[in-house]
């Protein structure tokens, strides 16, 4: 459920602010809504300080050596004066590849004419004698004049190299090669140097990440005085007195109130506005939680004034999961690889395992009663008895999924009537879920061939009525009428998002048909010899990895888009919302009563 909140103001003495800020940060409880821009040449100062930070610790994770526990022997006797090192050392290591390549291509240039004295090349153009070194296409040696002296140094399938040497210069057929500035030996030389001096630099980062541990809880302090000094600049002041505005849920002002009073703080606590730029705070039971992660990886908070669906959401998703992956094995694979994750990988977010293993056991489930595993063809009979045999129809599954988008769609415009309890927009939504099951049987028809009921027509139009007379309501026809004019592109995309659930059929379909092909490819006519069976082996392996990867794509386009479009389309969410991220503290110092150590 999406938290109330409270808009809170609060008013304390200029001179306590920056000890007011202090104590609001210890509570963390107050999302800050600047009164005016937090700019000034303090907080422009620990922001500078923080990229520094963040810079120098994003580096050393880069080059992590987890046996680093000791400094490295150089002179750097202050913590700016290491994260100066550090990142003088990254931008020429990043210059250092640079110049590798740059010789590397050299190198590879020069190669096929082999060593060669530039010096000797430089006395003997001093005596008139002129040397040429070029490329000529083709496999036969070219026939050169008697005065010109050829010499063919590598010839390769496309043609040969060759250093020519002439007292004049004679028009000669190939491709000429402007001689270098340095030999091939020298760039070979300058090569290693360059490799000598990266290695150098790779250890000496490696060294440094013993100091991961001191920025981690630097860069803590650091972010904790940027927030203080944000909301301490974002304060207004009028003579001696300061004030402070932000939000807080509703159930945290007894404590907020408590502490104003001690430090005789002055609070105003009042309903926000509908125009208010409230932060969204959600608070669910521990089995919907898991869904929390999946709207955190892909971005989107509903708005204050919208609606929680996390539950719906972690439902649905989980049985489109299920659908589009569709395989039993793929699902146990899953399902394996989460507890190993769960069991060695402390550090995995607890709300990730819980989703997955959700989604794992959903799709085990799905692939049983469809008897989808790994794509085998003929399953053994103890498996083949747990298919539901009305599922291996096509037609059937694509029915299926018309009804499952019919129920999703009908959910979100039960939503919406509930929102309008004792209003008329609820005969609207009465009116919309008509059209839905409307374009459900339309489907099945245009699609599936099915026979349309009787009751469809009287229901359409009634419903529709429903619609146009109660959609809007009289008092906004001035600034919504527009709503009527685009209603009949309205219709038309309910029909098409009911259709569009049909993805759930062709994706998990054509994953199937992939493993089933797969399948024959590797084992089709048998495996007679160890060559065959490693030849299998590895066809299976790579076959199914990548149809596991398409199934995670179409999981993320699909399983998301039905949700976070189609359903929330239907439900009028936009996902404009603004996270609730109260001003708290991450280390442990008051950044109000600390220096930033050097």
């Amino acid at each position: 459920m999406i938290v109330p909140m409270k808009k809170v103001t609060m008013l304390c003495l200029d001179s306590d602010q920056a000890q007011a800020v202090s104590t609001l940060q210890d509570m963390g409880l107050i999302h800050i809504e600047p009164l005016q821009p937090p700019e000034n040449s303090d907080v422009a100062a620990i922001r500078a300080r923080r990229e520094t930070i963040g810079v120098a610790r994003a580096i050393l994770l880069t080059w992590v050596d987890p046996q680093a526990k000791q400094p490295p022997p150089f002179p750097t006797p202050s913590l700016d004066e290491k994260m100066d090192r550090i990142r003088l050392l990254d931008a020429e290591q990043r210059e250092l590849k640079i110049q590798i390549e740059a010789v590397r291509t050299e190198i590879a240039r020069w190669e096929p004419f082999g060593h060669f004295d530039l010096g000797q090349i430089q006395a003997l153009a001093h005596h008139g004698v002129r040397v040429k070194l070029l490329f000529i296409p083709g496999k036969k040696t070219p026939v050169f004049p008697d005065s010109v002296q050829a010499l063919l140094i590598k010839q390769t399938s496309d043609g040969g190299f060759f250093a020519v040497a002439a007292l004049d210069d004679h028009p000669l057929i190939g491709m000429e090669y402007p001689l270098p500035t340095r030999s091939l030996r020298d760039l070979e030389a300058h090569h290693v140097q360059l490799h000598q001096r990266l290695t150098g630099i790779v250890t000496e980062l490696r060294a440094w990440s013993y100091l991961l541990p001191q920025l981690d809880r630097l860069l803590a302090e650091t972010e904790d005085q940027v927030l203080f000094e944000d909301a301490r600049a974002g304060m207004k002041t009028a003579g001696r007195i300061a004030c402070l505005k932000g939000y807080c849920p509703g159930d945290a002002l007894p404590p907020l109130s408590h502490t104003a009073a001690t430090k005789g703080w002055a609070i105003r606590v009042e309903d926000p506005q509908e125009s208010d730029p409230v932060p969204t705070l959600i608070r669910n039971p521990a089995w919907i939680r898991p869904i929390r992660f999946l709207f955190e990886l892909i971005g989107v908070v509903p708005g204050y004034n919208e609606v929680d669906i996390s539950a719906a959401f972690l439902g649905f998703y989980s049985l489109f999961f299920a659908m589009l992956v569709g395989d039993a094995g793929y699902g146990a694979l899953f399902l394996i690889i989460t507890l190993i994750v769960k069991v060695k990988v402390k550090t995995v977010p607890k709300d990730l395992i819980r989703l997955l293993l959700v989604l794992s056991g959903g799709t085990i489930i799905w692939g049983v009663l469809t008897g989808s595993y790994f794509g085998i063809a003929h399953l053994p009979g103890p498996l083949a008895d747990l298919r539901i045999k009305w599922l291996s129809d096509e037609g059937h599954l694509m029915q299926l999924c018309f009804l499952i988008g019919s129920i999703h769609l009908t959910l979100a415009h039960i939503w919406n009537l509930f929102r309008a309890w004792r209003q008329p927009a609820l005969l609207a939504q009465i009116g919309w879920i008509g059209l839905i099951w409307t374009m459900y049987f339309m489907a099945g028809n245009m699609i599936l061939d099915k026979t349309l009921p009787g009751f469809l027509l009287p229901l359409f139009i009634s419903s529709l009525v429903l619609v146009i007379l109660f959609m809007t309501p009289l008092k906004s026809m001035k600034t919504e009428w527009y709503n009527h004019i685009m209603l009949p592109l309205s219709v038309i995309n309910a029909f098409g998002d009911v259709v569009s659930y049909v993805r759930l059929f062709a994706v998990g379909s054509a994953g199937a048909a992939i493993s089933i092909a797969f399948n024959q490819m590797a084992v089709g006519d048998g495996i007679h010899s160890w060559a065959s069976g490693v030849s299998a082996v590895i066809i299976l392996f790579l076959a199914h990895s990548l149809n596991i990867i398409l199934c995670a794509l179409a999981v993320i386009v699909h399983g998301v888009r039905l949700n976070t479009l189609e359903f929330s389309g239907h439900l009028g969410m936009q996902w404009t919302g603004m996270p609730y991220a109260p001003l708290a503290r991450r280390s442990a110092t008051p950044p109000a009563l600390k220096s930033v150590p050097s």
